[in-house]
């Protein structure tokens, strides 16, 4: 741990540095505005778990820089609520708690108005046009919110949402390999697949996702699916076109934080409820 500890200071006191190189170079202003706004987001979390780390108020003064940066997620002002009230800023942890509840009232009301309760997806997009949107339980944010307040609104959200992914969806299947009678088989796990055997259990793999995006005319998944399926592949519901097949990469592949990051959060709470 001690280790790892140094590690994380040198890394965001090097970062420190060369973000400040970054911001002051001329090339700062032929960067997209999409970049110069995510930056700040995670130069934010960094910050408060480098604080919670050390409690070295350097790393408070960063975060309350970086305070200002609008976002929808809820990590950073989740760590900084959970601190002791000594180490932190009043005003600026109430604001924080605030924006965190006022998130997890939009995927109450998000959960409410589709078809399978999902909370999960980005805002602006169609559920099924973000890759794992249908295979992620719920959205992070509702674990927080129920933590923080105890209303039991959100955990109702949060398990009705984790719904679809574990197998209450149009095909019947559990989108995490291993889980329940009927689950993903062919996982884009290169290993097991060019060995001959299984799939490792306990993956969740990205699932649904819509066709025109993900499976455009002219794409290698496009061609193979051609003439295969009734209806068209474009004519597909969103929530049922998922094929359990190894090439179909944008739908059977995974990545540590998104879908499994997700997915080990939501339950991981669930599972620790005494209730």
């Amino acid at each position: 741990a001690e280790i790892r500890e140094k590690s994380a200071i040198k890394a965001m006191v090097w970062s420190e540095a060369e973000y400040q190189k970054w911001t002051d170079s001329p090339d700062y202003a032929k960067v997209t505005l999409r970049a110069k706004n995510e930056v700040p987001v995670e130069r934010n979390l960094a910050a408060i778990e480098l604080y919670r780390l050390t409690k070295d108020q350097r790393w408070h003064k960063v975060y309350l820089m970086t305070q200002s940066v609008k976002t929808d997620r809820t990590e950073a002002s989740f760590l900084y609520a959970r601190l002791d009230p000594a180490l932190t800023d009043k005003t600026i942890r109430q604001n924080g708690i605030d924006a965190l509840m006022a998130e997890a009232k939009r995927l109450t009301e998000l959960s409410a108005v589709n078809a399978y309760g999902l909370t999960t997806g980005a805002p602006g997009r169609s559920l099924g046009g973000y890759a794992g949107t249908y295979a992620i339980p719920a959205a992070p944010t509702l674990v927080r919110a129920h933590y923080l307040s105890g209303d039991p609104l959100y955990l109702k959200t949060m398990l009705r949402s984790a719904l679809y992914s574990a197998g209450a969806n149009p095909m019947n299947l559990c989108l995490t390999s291993g889980l329940g009678e009927n689950y993903v088989k062919n996982v884009l796990h290169e290993d097991t697949k060019h060995t001959g055997q299984p799939a490792p259990v306990g993956i969740t793999v990205f699932g649904p996702s819509e066709l025109a995006v993900n499976a455009r005319p002219g794409s290698d998944v496009a061609m193979r699916l051609t003439g295969q399926v009734t209806p068209d592949m474009y004519q597909w519901p969103t929530a049922e076109s998922y094929f359990d097949v190894f090439w179909f990469v944008s739908q059977n592949e995974y990545v540590i934080d998104r879908p499994l990051g997700q997915t080990a959060y939501i339950w991981g709470y669930l599972a620790s409820r005494k209730e």
